[in-house]
């Protein structure tokens, strides 16, 4: 069977509904983990300004709601590690002698250091409402650094034949984007409606690789399992058109690829 064991702490804060505060701390263990690393602990906190409630902002009557919002925490991830993958198996095996042994060998290989994967959140906000509340905006900011990714370890190509590579935290991934969110809500007689438009900006940047890289899809400073392809040039009508670029063995209807190093 699999567990996971938590404790939670929270405690909260309000004065006079303008100044709010969050702090809260959990600890988590899971049954998928080596027993010394099979814990993590995991702090987070928030704070809030409601700064419309201010006394200096009462002059100004077009804003009916303001608030300031920052929040910084961290949270463990243990998906995608089996429930018996980080125990010691073994399996059956003939041994070659004079004649044939039935015997047991480990069926796979540990990482006994293999743990949580760690996000890392910093959150901004800003919430204001106008015209007592019939328009409503929203605007976010967040950056996610998720440290110790959890995936299978790329030394499995070194192990052909024998066992698969074990799980490993091997990357570092950041996550950073902007989000705004604008809402009109109003009243026409006995007919309520509102109109909702919402944008978002978001980068996914691979930060580090602790294992080797290989061609294919996984590159550092760009989004993870980013396709890097060749740029098309169009299609060949013409053997003119294959003698106007570099030399790629095409035929007429073949698409032409760019020259982009010359």
């Amino acid at each position: 069977e699999q567990s996971l064991l938590s404790f939670l702490g929270r405690a909260a804060y309000s004065y006079k509904k303008r100044y709010m505060a969050e702090l809260s701390i959990r600890a988590d263990g899971s049954s998928v983990f080596g027993k010394d690393v099979r814990w993590g602990t995991f702090p987070s906190v928030g704070l809030g300004w409601a700064f419309s409630e201010e006394h200096f902002m009462k002059k100004f009557w077009w804003l009916s709601f303001g608030k300031l919002r920052a929040s910084w925490g961290k949270l463990g991830d243990n998906s995608g590690v089996g429930r018996f993958e980080q125990l010691e198996t073994l399996t059956a095996m003939n041994y070659m002698s004079s004649d044939v042994v039935k015997g047991f060998v480990n069926k796979k290989m540990i990482n006994k250091d293999l743990s949580w994967e760690v996000s890392t959140d910093i959150n901004v906000g800003l919430d204001l409402g106008f015209l007592n509340n019939r328009l409503r905006t929203e605007i976010d900011f967040y950056n996610r650094l998720r440290t110790g990714m959890n995936r299978p370890s790329q030394m499995s190509i070194h192990l052909t034949g024998a066992y698969s590579a074990p799980r490993a935290n091997i990357g570092d991934l950041l996550n950073r984007g902007l989000e705004l969110n604008l809402t009109w809500k109003d009243k026409i007689g006995n007919v309520e409606y509102s109109v909702n438009l919402n944008g978002a900006y978001n980068r996914t940047v691979l930060k580090e690789w602790n294992e080797f890289l290989s061609r294919g899809w996984v590159y550092l400073d760009m989004p993870y399992h980013f396709l890097y392809v060749y740029e098309n040039n169009g299609i060949a009508q013409t053997w003119q058109d294959i003698y106007n670029n570099t030399p790629q063995g095409l035929s007429p209807g073949d698409v032409i690829r760019k020259d982009l190093n010359g």
